[in-house]
């Protein structure tokens, strides 16, 4: 894991992945780091507040009505199962809609509040988000993370699909990371990750995250976050999904089906009409599939399928399936 000092200024939605991870250019990201192995940036607290802070994410939280499908609760006593905020807050006994943060970060008890999408609500992440496309051609969908009690955590040890950067906006959250058992290449649902077994502690690294802090995880990085007191914590995690060969392939599919002829059997049986053609249909079919791989469409096949807007992946909330690890003391990073 490659570790640095962030510059002190504030990341400016102007200059995207530049700001972001100054000192290291986004040249030097891409060519030594990208796909490849997590970094962390140290920075100062305060960092990120132009792209959100603690009122922003209070107000985008209580203007949304609790029973929003952009908002979900996770918690270990569930089994990480994710359930609706609103649902979850309705089965305590005696409850009152919370007003306040502080009034709702007791109500969470050890569990996790996740803002899906929450670019769709805070206007500056939207447009951070639009700023990092010209460096990383590719959807982007910003998930926020709200954390409170100890050992708190939306899952255990587990890898992604997708690349992420957590941004640290407030509060400490503890991070184990496994760089020497990477997952290659996952994508949802492959390989399967009961078919995996999870790495054991102790991890390689063990980093503590606090306000302004920046850590990136390639997908298929076996990682594990979790809370260390009973103080809230908050953060952004940015989802980047570039496109991949098996991609071609699900775009090329919805476009094929799209013409009559190649929704038609092929005629394999030899008591069909025109069975003896079974190689000129098959020929029609590559000579279509040769000539959209050459159009302009698909150099931008990942964006285009989702619309002019990019800044919105898949709305997943969650990185895929968990697996757990063997419990152990983990070490702690000095600041």
């Amino acid at each position: 894991m490659k570790k640095f000092i962030l510059d002190t200024g504030e990341a400016e939605l102007g200059s995207a992945s530049s700001s972001l991870l100054a000192p290291m250019s986004p040249e030097e990201f891409f060519r030594e780091q990208w796909d490849r192995s997590p970094i962390f940036g140290d920075g100062p607290a305060g960092r990120f507040d132009s792209i959100m802070n603690q009122r922003d994410f209070v107000a985008a939280l209580f203007d949304a009505k609790l029973g929003s499908p952009n908002l979900r609760y996770l918690q270990k006593s569930v089994g990480n199962r994710a359930e609706s905020l609103d649902y979850f807050l309705r089965r305590k006994a005696a409850w009152t809609e919370p007003q306040q943060m502080d009034q709702l970060a007791r109500e969470l008890h050890k569990g996790t509040i996740v803002y899906v999408a929450i670019e769709s609500a805070v206007a500056s992440v939207a447009a951070f988000c639009r700023s990092l496309l010209p460096d990383f051609k590719c959807p982007i969908s910003t998930n926020a993370y709200f954390s409170a009690g100890l050992d708190a955590s939306a899952f255990d040890a587990h890898f992604d699909p997708q690349d992420t950067f957590i941004l640290q906006l407030e509060g400490e959250k503890e991070w184990r990371l496994w760089e020497s058992d990477r997952v290659p290449n996952p994508i949802s649902g492959y390989p399967d990750p009961k078919s995996i077994t999870p790495p054991a502690l102790p991890a390689d690294e063990t980093i503590l995250m606090t306000p302004g802090d920046l850590l990136y995880v390639p997908r298929g990085s076996w990682h594990w976050p979790r809370s260390l007191d009973d103080k809230p914590s908050l953060h952004l995690t940015l989802t980047l999904v570039m496109p991949r060969p098996v991609d071609i392939l699900l775009w090329l599919t919805h476009e094929m089906s799209k013409e009559t002829d190649f929704r038609a059997a092929l005629p394999f049986s030899k008591h069909q009409q025109g069975a003896s053609d079974i190689r000129t249909a098959i020929g029609r079919a590559m000579d279509y599939i040769s000539s959209k791989l050459s159009s302009p469409q698909a150099a931008a096949i990942h964006s285009d399928k989702r619309g002019d807007d990019a800044c919105h992946a898949p709305r997943r909330f969650a990185p895929g399936p968990v697996r757990a690890a063997a419990a152990a003391t983990p070490r702690r990073r000095t600041r």
